[in-house]
Order: structure tokens, then sequence, then C-alpha cells
């Protein structure tokens, strides 16, 4: 199965968390520790599995202090049906990429686990990938069409994995 995601997807990878969950994940994670080998957990033969992952910190190439951290997080994942930015209530207050609710269907959901591992089993077709951040829904980027973090799932599984980097500078 092949999924087709967009640039700012490959560059980052994104998913959300509560105020209590970064606070935990600071004092447990350093650099990018805590990621496991994946390959013996998927039981997914129709659909999509991965790693979600929080960023934050200077992750900025080039001289001066560098703080940045990618450590996996258990996040409440959704896919919608694919969603554009007309069935999106934005949040109020907050950065582009945080959503009150979709207009569009809820398709499927689940919780990764502490190493940030997930799996869905999914039929073919577009879908929109989001986190919970903060009781709000998280996204990444979008596709230039007004999609929001849009997935394409086809026959077979596939590996997409979910940066969370809101609180990140690159």
């Amino acid at each position: 199965m092949k999924i087709f995601i967009s640039l700012a997807m490959m560059a980052c990878l994104a998913m959300g968390c509560t105020k209590e969950d970064a606070a935990e994940e600071s004092s447990t994670c350093s650099g990018s520790a805590g990621f496991t080998n994946i390959e013996n957990k998927i039981t997914v033969t129709q659909g999509i599995y991965g790693t979600i992952s929080f960023t934050e910190g200077n992750c900025m190439p080039g001289p001066g202090p560098r703080d940045c951290r990618t450590c996996p997080v258990s996040r409440t994942v959704k896919i919608y049906r694919y969603t554009t930015n007309n069935n999106a209530i934005r949040a109020n207050n907050y950065v582009a990429n945080f959503y009150e609710r979709f207009t569009t269907e809820l398709v499927a959901e689940t919780k990764s686990d502490a190493n940030g591992f997930y799996q869905l089993t999914l039929p073919a077709g577009n879908y929109t990938m989001v986190v919970v951040e903060n009781g709000l829904l998280y996204a990444a980027f979008g596709d230039g069409q007004g999609g929001i973090q849009p997935i394409t799932v086809a026959t077979g599984k596939a590996e997409v994995n979910f940066g969370i980097t809101y609180k990140a500078a690159f």
C-alpha cells in the first residue's frame, strides 16, 4: 500500500498532547531517545501504522544553541474523510494548525502507545489525519488545495509517521 504525503510531512512529523503530557515528556525524553523497532508490532494488513512524535526547541541548522528534541508520544489519532478548510472550524487564539472540529465524517480513531506506535485498519481512500493536542485537533500541514493533513490509502499497509512540531523552530 502506498501513502502519498506532502514534502512538509516528510520534513517534520507532528502530533498532539496535553499540557500534562508535555511536562511529562520533557522529563522522560532526551534527544530522539525512546523510539523502538515497530516491525514486530504491526498487525494491520490493510491501512496505516507509524509513530507519533513531538518535536520542540531550536532545530535550525548553523551556529548558536541548538536544543531540538524529538520524542515519541502517546496521543489520540483521528482519521476523517478528506477534509478541507471549508469543512473545519479553526480554534480561536491558536496558530493555524489547530481546529475545534471538522464537519466531515470521523472514520477511525486510536491512541498511540507510550513509544508513539499506532495502527489503524482503513479501506483504500483519501483521508485527513490529525491528533488531539490540548483538546483540539492538530494538523501539521495542508496540501495546497485547502486539504488538511491529507493521506491517501491504497491497497495493503503503509507507514505514516506524524510529527507534532508547533513548539519547534526550523
